[in-house]
């Protein structure tokens, strides 16, 4: 027992002892990363696990002689059968003594989900008559927690995270690690709200509210009419005056304009919009010089420029979207696969030939990313079990990564479709970038055929983005459903050369798919951007994870994501070539390797969540 113990812990700590092992990082970058284990050990032998802050897990040790029937009676008491325990658990006639055994939360007894419950949250409680849920106070990694997860782990009930949402002026149906959620304890599970003590440090602090609704404006600030009563996430209220409805927001400490409101409140991100927003948000807010506010100034953005999950609360925009997006989080990763086993990924890298992409700080994006997705696919060939396609192929580099710091450009690329496609034609650049995925959706197809599960296909096109140069770091796009309805498909007669695009014109989405793909897809996402971390790498501070690109006012998925049928699908931004902080760091081969690195560390967790 002190053994599976002592493994746990080892195990749960293996993010972050990675780094310190890693022969291409020193210690200085090592100590960078500050991520939390994933897992804890319980007191009664067993160990809890929070994969990508979604999937509970209990490991269970087996004790000799044990067959799955006790197993399952021992902690589902009917909640799964013992051939269905004995299947999620490798499928093999009896456990192995000394191993663990991964049983998921709802297969659990009321009685083990409520000890998982305060390993993993020991800071929740009761108060008064509220239940108080505190990530920030948990011991393990909770990055990807929602809050359709929160209302299933603590109500039993994912459906009951509209009364949380509204409870809360919950903005984001992620759960970030310092918010505080509030819900009447009544609505919480009863053996988990009978065990729970309210926690130390006495009284707690209103709710986020009432403490932003009751704040005074400063002295000379102009009067807020129609104020609502109602704050999102603690931070934006709002009211209306002569120019029209808008949110307020009092900058912090060290905060800009550009980043902690334009960025965060409105999803712009283009440097040319940016700056014509933040002017735009300037004069509405009486600031003349935008490089010099104080902090605590009352910001008052327009609400036509909101995010929809930033309008106010009960606008229908918003309830639309915060619905939808939990709906999507509900989908999780159910096929495992250790070392890759079975696994399928699909590569490619944004750009090529004519067509280089972004071009800032002597930086041509396409060279780079490239050389990112060779690295990636040696390793994946090398280390795990996956099966490696590509769209695109430099036929003079080939797939060999190049360690200088200075990449030439090579016009000599084709994307692999039947017939190969070169880019060489500036007129055909948009065909280009459809012709990629068309042959995943091909490759994707033929995977099927052969009898392989949609989820076990996966993927993954590599950019380096030009943004507002304040913002440094990885992001990622994924597929909104929201944005995704309709039929796609290229009809002209240089496309229908191609076999791929014969075979499969037109693509439409159910929105259950559009769902699926949606929720899949960020689970993914949120893996490589926690593995980004882990490796001493920046992530965008606001909003990392975004299901749709916004510009002059109009929302869309990317191409290369819009019609792709693979459900598990990501494009992931490495940098902002905008940023010379960036810009400096992505010449370095060294740097490109740790990326290529934290994609595979997201795949391997993805697929067997034991890694973590």
């Amino acid at each position: 027992m002190r053994l599976l113990q002592a493994l746990l812990l080892a195990s749960s700590l293996s993010v972050s002892s990675a780094l310190s092992t890693d022969p291409t990082l020193g210690a200085a970058e090592a100590s960078a990363s500050d991520e939390r284990p994933v897992g804890v050990a319980l007191p009664e032998g067993p160990g809890v696990r929070l994969d990508s802050g979604r999937e509970i897990v209990l490991l269970v040790p087996v004790r000799k002689g044990e067959g799955w029937a006790s197993l399952a009676r021992r902690y589902c008491q009917g909640s799964v059968s013992p051939e269905e325990l004995q299947r999620r658990c490798a499928g093999k006639p009896k456990p192995e003594p000394d191993a663990r055994c991964a049983i998921r939360f709802p297969e659990l007894s009321e009685q083990w989900k409520t000890r998982c419950l305060r390993a993993l949250f020991p800071a929740d409680g009761v108060e008064g008559s509220e239940w108080v849920h505190r990530p920030g106070g948990s011991p393990v990694e909770t990055y990807g927690e929602g809050l359709w997860q929160a209302a299933e782990w603590l109500t039993g009930e994912g459906e009951n995270f509209r009364s949380i949402r509204r409870g809360n002026g919950s903005s984001d149906p992620l759960v970030r690690r310092d918010d505080v959620l509030r819900l009447p304890a009544a609505l919480v599970r009863p053996a988990l709200r009978s065990l729970a003590s309210p926690p130390a440090g006495g009284a707690a602090s209103p709710p986020p509210s009432q403490e932003t609704s009751s704040r005074a404006a400063p002295a000379g600030e102009p009067k807020q009419e129609n104020l609502d009563e109602r704050a999102t996430g603690g931070e934006l209220i709002y009211g209306e005056d002569s120019r029209g409805p808008y949110a307020l927001y009092r900058l912090k400490p060290g905060q800009a304009l550009y980043s902690a409101v334009v960025v965060r409140f409105t999803g712009r991100v283009d440097p040319e919009e940016v700056n014509q927003v933040a002017q735009e948000i300037a004069r509405a807010s009486g600031i003349s010089d935008v490089t010099n506010i104080h902090s605590g100034h009352a910001v008052r953005i327009p609400i036509d420029l909101l995010l929809p999950e930033f309008l106010p609360p009960g606008d229908p925009r918003r309830e639309e979207y915060l619905h939808s997006s939990a709906e999507a989080a509900r989908y999780r990763n159910a096929a495992h696969a250790r070392n890759l086993d079975g696994v399928h990924v699909i590569l490619d890298a944004g750009h090529g030939g004519v067509d280089r992409g972004a071009v800032r700080n002597g930086i041509s994006e396409h060279e780079y990313v490239y050389d990112v997705l060779c690295r990636i696919k040696r390793r994946l060939e090398a280390h795990t079990e996956a099966a490696v396609y590509e769209t695109i192929v430099d036929r003079e580099q080939e797939y060999r990564p190049r360690d200088g710091r200075v990449l030439p450009v090579n016009r000599g690329v084709e994307i692999l479709t039947d017939p190969p496609h070169f880019n060489s034609d500036p007129s055909q650049t948009q065909l280009g970038v459809n012709l990629r995925w068309y042959l995943a959706n091909s490759i994707y197809h033929r995977l099927l055929t052969a009898g392989v599960a949609p989820e076990k296909v996966v993927f993954i096109s590599l950019h380096a983005d030009s943004l507002h140069p304040s913002l440094r770091g990885g992001m990622a796009y994924i597929p909104g459903e929201r944005y995704r309805r309709g039929t796609f498909g290229v009809e002209t007669s240089e496309a229908a050369r191609y076999r791929e695009v014969r075979e499969r014109p037109n693509v439409s989405f159910s929105r259950a798919e559009g769902l699926r793909s949606e929720g899949l897809s960020r689970e993914l996402a949120s893996r490589i951007l926690g593995a980004m971390r882990s490796r001493g790498l920046k992530v965008h501070p606001y909003i990392p994870v975004r299901d749709r690109i916004i510009r002059h006012q109009r929302a869309w998925v990317p191409a290369v994501l819009r019609a792709n049928q693979v459900p598990v699908e990501v494009l992931l931004e490495i940098a902002n070539l905008n940023n010379p902080q960036d810009a400096h760091l992505i010449k370095e081969s060294r740097f490109r390797e740790r990326v290529a690195q934290a994609v595979v560390d997201a795949l391997l967790r993805y697929y067997d969540p034991r890694r973590a």
